[in-house]
């Protein structure tokens, strides 16, 4: 009787491990591209500019995870078209922002590897060919970390990042502001790269 039941408990915490390793969600990321640019967009000297602060579903959209909830941080979507025949700078030190590093964004979006895998461990301790699910999910966690770093070097602005708009091109770009220094507002200049005359921008969001 004792080994029927010691079996049945044996049994249902398989079964229960198995079920936290179904739910346990894949580690995965794909950027998605930019939807239509959203806000109040400003024009001057043959240059747009349009800015839209994400709301946390759009930042499940793009990041796989709300910022503005779980990180603190308030994401802009930034649009600029150049329609003139001249490139155009655009550059961090000229944004009246605080924009956060890169880096820390990084962190925050990055997949923790061992917290993936643990599940896995765990139930290789009942059937050793669960740690080919463990090498699965770390192999997951090392490409999806991959794609978040690929992903924000392309579209990602922080404190000290430049971007050169080319004549007749336009930039999307998210720029990253802690809540502690977030404002609804703010000054963007940017400067003619031939003349080097510049070109205000007083944007509210």
């Amino acid at each position: 009787m004792i080994t029927v039941v010691k079996k049945v408990h044996f049994f249902g915490c398989f079964i229960l491990l198995l079920s936290c390793l179904f739910l346990q969600s894949c580690a995965k990321y794909e950027a998605k591209p930019f939807n239509r640019p959203l806000g109040i967009s400003l024009k001057k000297d043959n240059i747009s500019v349009s800015a839209h602060q994400l709301s946390g579903s759009e930042c499940k959209y793009y990041f796989s995870k709300d910022l503005t909830d779980t990180s603190g941080y308030q994401v802009i979507h930034l649009t600029v078209k150049n329609h003139s025949s001249d490139p155009y700078v655009l550059d961090a030190h000229w944004i009246d922002l605080h924009l956060a590093s890169l880096k820390t964004i990084n962190q925050k979006l990055s997949f923790n590897t061992p917290m993936y895998m643990l599940p896995w461990v765990a139930a290789a301790l009942v059937f050793w060919p669960f740690l080919i699910g463990a090498g699965a999910a770390a192999y997951d966690c090392t490409n999806a970390n991959r794609e978040i770093n690929n992903d924000l070097d392309s579209r990602g602005f922080s404190n000290n990042s430049i971007e050169v708009i080319r004549p007749q091109k336009q930039i999307n770009k998210f720029l990253f502001v802690a809540r502690e220094n977030w404002r609804h507002s703010f000054k963007l200049i940017l400067i003619n790269k031939r003349t080097n005359e510049r070109s205000l921008f007083d944007v509210e969001l």
